[in-house]
């Protein structure tokens, strides 16, 4: 079906999407253990008649806990005890009344005489299976958490892809402890670079051995210029990390100071060209002496910097870097680093005819073939890149065109894009031999306005170009290089060039927040469009290819509407080789269902025009600015996802309420009496609860409580920091 189908004819009305949140409140209305959604008051036990939970009495008795008065006669455990005494917990007349083991009396689960506040529509409950979940505590349907199962097959995880599922193949890190480091850069096992502290003075890392401080080599070069403070005070630096446009920050990008030789390189050292499958930090050279990772605004602080005039500083995301010298570093106090130093390259270092004041450095080599309904070349102009960045092949920029030539015409077609001028090969050339596509770091497949079926052969070459490292980013029609493609048509559940039925177009899309890098996006596109609503998007030119994505695939954009039956998925994810373990997992693929540049809606047809007369300067939209979070998070290091070790109420220090286990799982942490309320996790008697928000709480990641039994998301860690890594409990933490 080609890009000039006709569009739906319905009007453009934005569907309203209400993000609501389950809150579990807990009652005793009748015996201990009660969830109820109506208040305390229950006439009588919550646990009528039937079997208990040990003997051959109910569970929870008629006498419930608000009955006659807490623990009326007989008090907790009259005679007997725990599971096997003869006389049940909280003896006759108070909570839990009756003969028998625990929790044991004549009654049976919410049913004859005195059940709790008549009156209610019945709710009928959902089982595990029902709901499709098979481990952890989830919710029924009806207030009361239920028990899917307490472990998954070895080597799964609970909550892996989607909570209380288990899932996904997991590479469990090594501490430096556990590899007998103690100082510098090591590897984790699973693809990250873990930072293994630091040595004293009169000792380098190394002196002993591979990551082990010894006295066999001196401190030298800029450690020498480290120092150290009275009281609290440091030598640090702030600043800002932003893109080439000098405008939108940068997320999760990588701050340092070399230390690898002496001025001007610092062991800096040039990228090896073409695509490569190195672990995560094999990119990183010049011996980092401190460094630290921008946050979601692009803020960042390195502390115990070296002090002194000309202080190198390397900023550094995937193969986009930039070297910069800052000119002074004053003693045990915070120097603020000029925005004009922390801007990533809008040229790369060489190129003579960059404009006089573009900052400069390096960036990653790509490989576009453009498209002649959707523009992205467009984008890449947007968020800075210079114009004499974009060249045919063999020149001396950084983006390569080659033109989209699905119907074998070239300009003289209807699916190529744009061209640098007549002598811009055509797609072909990119795929039409191994050493060509590997030659780039990230290559760029735009829509062509209809479905060109590709060659077996080309689509092998472009899977081993992804498992070299490689990454791919395509759209629409662009399903092409993945649907009948193994391994890649693995990855989702495709349904070709279906007519969209949407209810409107634009509409608004969900961001998936469950994992770090949609959590940032939501967070980000929030603080760029502060009046926006967190994790939602309006998205306009919407198609749909395919139905659902197949874990361990990352969807990161659904729209629900009332025209399916279930949400939508517009953007996703996977990982290259797809199937090998995480470890071993080093280029990335991502697909979206919809135009960025929408020119068949503009009506200006791109083919044949000479870049870049097809691009218009307009604000960026909402739209085009999460496909530049895009650009750099595809040409960001791959990180394998951590194992998840869920916590007990025990270790979390609740005895009451709900609370996340830090696995995204809900898990039940007992209940207070009647007249007692849930703050912070213990039973009061206090009436009113102001619940606390993560920043007051002091923390910035996992899940926690409120203080009134409300589960709170306090968001997740740029890897490599790690929840907890720090040593306090939902605080991001460790080292690069």
């Amino acid at each position: 079906m080609s890009e000039l189908k006709s569009r739906p004819t319905t009007g453009r009305v934005l569907a309203a999407l209400l993000a609501g949140s389950i809150v579990l409140a807990f009652w005793g209305c009748g015996g201990s253990n009660s969830t109820s959604l109506t208040p305390p008051g229950g006439d009588a036990g919550e646990d009528a008649t039937g079997p208990g939970e040990d003997g051959s009495t109910g569970h929870d008795g008629s006498g419930g806990q608000d009955a006659t008065g807490h623990d009326a006669t007989g008090g907790q455990d009259a005679t007997g005890g725990g599971d096997s005494g003869s006389t049940g917990n909280d003896g006759g007349g108070g909570g839990d009344t009756g003969t028998g083991n625990h929790d044991s009396g004549s009654g049976g689960v919410d049913s004859g005489s005195g059940g709790s506040d008549g009156g209610h529509d019945a709710c009928v409950p959902k089982t595990c299976a029902q709901q499709g979940l098979d481990c952890g505590m989830a919710l029924d349907g009806c207030g009361n958490v239920i028990d899917c199962g307490a472990s998954c097959p070895s080597g799964q995880t609970c909550g892996y892809m989607t909570p209380n599922v288990c899932g996904g193949v997991t590479c469990v890190p090594k501490t430096c402890a556990q590899q007998g480091f103690d100082c510098g850069a090591a590897t984790d096992g699973c693809n990250n670079v873990i930072q293994c502290g630091s040595c004293p003075p009169s000792q380098t890392c190394g002196g002993g051995g591979a990551n082990v401080c010894g006295s066999g080599v001196t401190c030298t070069g800029l450690c020498q210029q480290q120092t150290t403070c009275p009281g609290m005070a440091t030598t640090s630096i702030t600043g800002k990390v932003l893109a080439p446009n000098g405008t939108d920050p940068l997320y999760d990008v990588l701050v340092y100071v070399p230390n690898g030789g002496p001025a001007p390189t610092y062991g800096v050292q040039p990228f090896t060209p073409g695509v490569s499958c190195g672990a995560c930090g094999a990119d990183v050279s010049g011996s980092p002496l401190v460094w630290t990772f921008t946050a979601v605004d692009g803020t960042f602080t390195i502390n115990n910097m070296p002090v002194g005039a000309n202080i190198p500083l390397v900023i550094q995301t995937g193969r986009w870097r930039r070297q910069v010298t800052i000119p002074s570093v004053a003693s045990c106090v915070s120097t603020a680093v000029a925005n004009s130093l922390t801007t990533m390259p809008a040229c790369h270092s060489g190129n003579a005819s960059c404009p006089a004041g573009q900052p400069t450095g390096d960036i990653p080599l790509m490989g576009f073939v453009t498209g002649s309904v959707d523009s992205l070349e467009c984008v890449l102009r947007k968020i800075g890149i210079a114009d004499s960045e974009f060249t045919n092949p063999g020149g001396t920029g950084r983006v390569d065109f080659y033109e989209g030539n699905g119907d074998g015409l070239g300009s003289a077609g209807a699916a190529g894009g744009a061209i640098i001028n007549a002598s811009t090969p055509t797609e072909n050339s990119l795929w039409g031999t191994q050493a060509e596509i590997n030659a780039y770091d990230m290559v760029y497949f735009a829509c062509e306005g209809s479905p060109y079926p590709e060659l077996a052969a080309n689509q092998q070459i472009v899977v081993d170009y992804t498992n070299a490292g490689g990454r791919l980013f395509t759209t629409h029609y662009g399903y092409e290089w993945l649907y009948d493609d193994a391994p890649f048509s693995g990855t989702a559940t495709w349904n070709v060039d279906q007519t969209p039925a949407f209810t409107a177009d634009p509409e608004t899309a969900l961001i998936n927040q469950t994992f770090p890098e949609g959590l940032a996006l939501a967070q980000w596109l929030k603080l760029l469009y502060p009046a926006s609503v967190q994790g939602q998007i309006s998205l306009n030119t919407l198609r749909h290819d395919f139905d659902a994505v197949v874990a361990p695939s990352l969807e990161w954009l659904s729209i629900t509407d009332a025209n399916y039956t279930t949400p939508i998925p517009m953007h996703y994810t996977f990982n290259t080789p797809v199937g090998a373990q995480p470890a071993n997992q080093c280029g990335k693929v991502l697909y979206n269902d919809y135009h960025v540049e929408d020119s068949e809606g503009n009506l200006v047809p791109t083919t044949g025009q000479i870049f870049p007369a097809e691009c218009n300067t307009n604000p960026m939209t909402p739209q085009e600015k999460m496909l530049e979070f895009d650009i750099f998070d595809l040409g960001a290091c791959v990180t394998p996802p951590p194992a998840c070790v869920p916590k007990t109420c025990a270790q979390i220090g609740a005895s009451c309420g709900p609370a996340g286990d830090g696995c995204g799982n809900i898990i039940p942490c007992g209940t207070c009496n009647s007249n007692q309320s849930c703050v912070n996790g213990a039973c009061t008697t206090q009436t009113t609860c102001t619940p606390k928000t993560c920043a007051e709480l002091g923390l910035n990641c996992g899940n926690t409580s409120d203080g009134c039994s409300n589960v709170i998301n306090c968001g997740t860690c740029s890897p490599p920091l790690t929840c907890g890594g720090g040593g306090q409990s939902n605080v991001c933490g460790g080292q690069f």
